[in-house]
């Protein structure tokens, strides 16, 4: 089973290398893993970290991919990794959101360089990765350098005032009770699969609130309620129970609405959630308020 675990600085301020090798250490692979070819190339993600850093982008999360398996203990030296960066400006700055370039790589053959467009939130420590029509994700593969990615994540960033502009909308745009159970209940397929109504008593609960801020009932407010309960669980979503059967009798049990570990999973859902808003978005911003 592949599981994250995400940290930031607690103060919202950048990582330095020695944080970052405790967080996610095949940031700092050498080499490809083992199980690789000679023909596979690597270049350490950690140039990669030091050519942002001189552009102007420090990270600010970082995450290794773990799998859960003893036999495969070393793999962490070389697993899946995600790093998200913020422009300097932006870093320990006082702003409700925040645009951010996120970065995965892996030194094990799992993953090419991939780019992203990403947004955190402030106010819920919660990274969201954005898929725009216009911000497509950027692959890089292995037999490239360093600098094509730093490059390529300078470009990505040049839209993130489109972006912010867009999350304004966003809040400016009231939604009526019918269109927010929809979006509900589409953010229960895309956390739960087509069968989320067998597993889920109602998708409204994905709409529950963590905080007096987001009461307002905007397209904005609405995703983040959303996104919030789908990415990282929410003890308050009531699954509906399954049975076993024990000596003869059939047990029912009852199961927990987790949080997302896996980090495909996490940047998928991510992804598919902001597509639902900006669909929503298209067909409402004549009504901004």
């Amino acid at each position: 089973m592949r599981t994250i675990q995400y940290n930031r600085n607690s103060e919202g301020l950048a990582l330095d290398n020695e944080t970052l090798r405790t967080l996610a250490p095949s940031i700092f692979a050498q080499e490809a893993a083992p199980s690789r070819s000679s023909r596979f190339h690597v270049y350490p993600t950690s140039a990669v970290v030091d050519g942002m850093r001189d552009a102007g982008f420090l990270p600010v999360m970082a995450a290794n991919v773990h799998v859960m398996r003893k036999d495969v203990e070393d793999r962490k030296l070389y697993a899946k990794h995600i790093i998200r960066f913020q422009q300097a400006e932006h870093v320990g700055a006082a702003m409700g959101e925040k645009p951010e370039v996120v970065l995965v790589n892996a030194h094990d053959g799992t993953s090419s360089y991939r780019l992203m467009a990403g947004m955190f939130r402030v106010v819920c420590s919660n990274g969201l990765v954005v898929a725009h029509t216009t911000v497509d994700q950027i692959r890089i593969p292995h037999r490239s350098n360093p600098l094509d990615v730093v490059a390529a994540s300078i470009e990505l960033s040049k839209h993130t005032p489109m972006l912010m502009d867009r999350v304004k909308a966003m809040q400016g745009i009231m939604l009526d009770d019918c269109t927010r159970e929809e979006m509900a209940r589409e953010a229960a397929r895309i956390r739960l699969g087509e069968d989320w109504r067998d597993k889920l008593e109602s998708a409204s609960q994905l709409l529950a609130l963590h905080r007096y801020e987001d009461m307002r009932p905007t397209l904005w407010n609405t995703f983040n309620a959303l996104q919030e309960n789908c990415t990282r669980g929410n003890r308050l979503v009531r699954l509906k129970p399954y049975y076993v059967e024990q000596n003869g009798h059939m047990v029912e049990k009852q199961r927990r609405f987790r949080s997302v570990h896996s980090l495909q999973n996490s940047i998928s859902i991510n992804q598919q959630l902001w597509q639902m808003a900006d669909r929503v978005y298209e067909q409402n911003k004549t009504v901004m308020v």
